[in-house]
């Protein structure tokens, strides 16, 4: 089989399983909410309505930045995906996040810009990007705003020294890049994408702690901007925590470390993962306004 025939046997392959993949996805997202539904219940019963609204609201909102960073990356590389392409497939791609093994979202997303012609190195480029910034940032601004706050303050130097260590790696393969000619990816690329990965993580911490917010006996329990902080350190320590697929388990025993001291061990852990439940519900609300809006167009175009 000649490089051509292989090619176009490879396309035919990824075509066909693009069908299975979506809604084999959308099974995972049902199985998924099924299978949170006591965790959904309980925070339903405990939380206040409009606080609890506002986080889902404000996580719903943050998918608007998630491709903002790969944007800024794919065009430094020559490849110039439009950022609403990349939204609709980001979004679109949102259920693949349930499926085992935690991967798969970016899997599709990446089998989705081949089809559109983006190449392999730029793809390459574009998931180590999103594999490095995202913790690095994480761990930046949370550090940040733990020392800020004035809580933990050696856990925010080590989530500083960290972030810093990661983003100063990806500057620096990206200098060599460009040095050996291997890529066009310049260290400013990665500055403005780190910036918008910031951005993203603002949002999200920001729902995070309206999440908090919600609980009326957690409102005076830790400075809210402690509470961002805690979030974001958390994420980033189970984001690297490769054994664990989405950082489960991690992230909330991280969480509850931290907060603890406010609302005890086992409590604090619980109200962890229940956020999950947050993130959950803003994914299917952000896949189903998607699919309104593609049918409001093929409704407008018939």
């Amino acid at each position: 089989m000649d490089a051509s025939s292989a090619k176009d046997a490879l396309r035919r392959i990824v075509g066909a399983a693009r069908w299975v993949f979506a809604p084999l996805a959308l099974a995972c997202l049902a199985f998924a909410a099924w299978h949170a539904r006591d965790s959904i219940g309980a925070t339903l019963v405990r939380a206040q309505p409009s606080a609890l609204a506002t986080a889902i609201a404000l996580w719903t909102l943050s998918h608007a930045f998630a491709p903002v960073a790969s944007r800024i990356v794919l065009g430094a590389l020559g490849a110039h995906v439009r950022y609403r392409e990349l939204l609709a497939i980001h979004v679109a791609r949102l259920p693949a996040r349930y499926l085992p093994g935690g991967i798969w979202h970016t899997v599709s997303r990446v089998a989705d810009l081949q089809q559109r012609g983006v190449g392999r190195a730029e793809l390459a480029t574009m998931v180590a990007a999103e594999n490095v910034l995202p913790p690095a940032t994480a761990a930046l601004l949370g550090g940040a705003l733990l020392l800020g706050a004035g809580v933990a303050r050696d856990a925010s130097l080590v989530a500083l020294a960290a972030g810093g260590t990661l983003l100063a790696a990806a500057l620096a393969l990206a200098r060599q890049a460009v040095v050996r000619r291997r890529a066009r990816l310049e260290p400013r690329s990665v500055l403005l994408a780190a910036a918008a990965t910031i951005v993203f993580w603002s949002i999200a911490a920001t729902a995070f702690a309206a999440y908090w917010l919600a609980f009326a006996d957690l409102r005076d329990s830790a400075p809210l901007v402690a509470v961002a902080g805690v979030y974001l350190v958390a994420w980033a320590v189970g984001f690297v925590s490769f054994f664990a697929p989405q950082g489960i388990g991690v992230f909330e025993s991280m969480a509850a470390l931290f907060l603890a001291e406010d609302v005890g061990l086992a409590d604090a852990a619980v109200l962890a993962a229940g956020f999950r439940v947050v993130v959950l519900a803003a994914d299917a609300i952000a896949w189903a306004m998607l699919q309104a809006w593609r049918g409001w167009r093929r409704a407008r175009a018939n």
